[in-house]
């Protein structure tokens, strides 16, 4: 008797998970863009990074590395996009008795103010692009 109400149960709760999340039927995927740019400052290539790409009206990510060229390429959905450009993460030497830490590689090519939100870069995204996202820093080193 118990093994039934157990197997009652167990049915109920699987049966309410595929209620909530849905089994796939019916729902739709995001339609993505592949968005492909070069990051620059002061007219030279910037050759490590990473840009984020983040959409003020619902919250959506996307990010890619820079390459050593240069170029990044980033996957995203339609939308407008403020766009901002971040050092590589590295392990810092803290000395003999301190564990490593890590922190952003110091780089000149790379100014604070393009690293936040206020970077000033928005990049408007309608469907792939193969040109129209570089992004050029300028300032003093």
């Amino acid at each position: 008797m118990k093994r039934i109400e157990f197997m009652k149960r167990t049915f109920a709760v699987a049966a309410l998970a595929l209620l909530v999340c849905g089994c796939g039927g019916g729902q739709t995927q995001h339609e993505t863009f592949m968005v492909k740019g070069l990051v620059t400052f002061n007219g030279e290539p910037v050759t490590e990074g990473l840009v984020v790409f983040e959409d003020k009206t619902n919250g959506r990510t996307g990010e890619g590395e820079i390459a050593g060229d240069g170029l990044y390429r980033v996957r995203v959905g339609k939308g407008s996009y403020a766009v901002r450009i971040s050092p590589p993460m590295v392990e810092i030497d803290e000395g003999p008795d301190s564990p490593p830490s890590i922190d952003y590689k110091k780089m000149a090519n790379i100014p604070d103010k393009y690293r936040g939100q206020q970077s000033g870069f928005i990049v408007d995204v309608t469907g792939d692009m193969d040109s129209g996202a570089d992004l050029a820093m300028t300032g003093g080193k």
